[in-house]
């Protein structure tokens, strides 16, 4: 008898990305019923429920979209209006992505937000280490002195 072939082969299933972790100590959200219902009308995380670092993770994502969109020169309406416009439209538009249940979600928090919040603490140890805030208060004090003691001088 002729060999049967074998059945077709099924495609894996897509693989979904495992969801934030949520915060033991909060599992309600802290949000107005309406917004919470928009989140979920919507199928966004409530970042009320996140646990701390994924909290951190949409931040950095949110941080990374409005100085991406605030260093291109989009705006013209002066330095306050370009800040407003880039944290509400880039930043806006960022954490909606990092707020999705999915994998273009999971992947904004972690390669994104992960990576910002990363930096940010890269540079505050940076900053503890090197005291660069102190010594510029420090200098700028110092040339502020010997500004006023030109002035006063040159006014005798």
């Amino acid at each position: 008898p002729p060999s049967t072939p074998p059945p077709p082969s099924t495609p894996p299933p897509p693989s979904t990305p495992p969801p934030p972790r949520t915060s033991s100590a909060l599992t309600t959200s802290k949000l107005p019923a309406a917004v919470a219902a928009q989140l979920e009308e919507l199928d966004l995380y409530d970042p009320t429920t996140l646990a701390r670092d994924d909290r951190q993770e949409v931040l950095g994502t949110a941080a990374v979209g409005a100085l991406g969109l605030f260093l291109l020169p989009l705006f013209e309406v002066g330095l306050l209006g370009d800040v407003a416009l880039s944290v509400l439209l880039g930043g806006g538009a960022a954490s909606y992505v990092a707020l999705r249940k999915d994998e273009v979600g999971d992947g904004a928090r972690r390669l994104v937000g992960k990576t910002a919040v990363t930096a940010a603490d890269k540079a505050r140890e940076y900053e503890r280490e090197q005291q660069l805030t102190a010594k510029s208060a420090a200098k700028a004090k110092e040339v502020a002195s010997q500004a006023w003691a030109e002035l006063k001088k040159s006014l005798e």
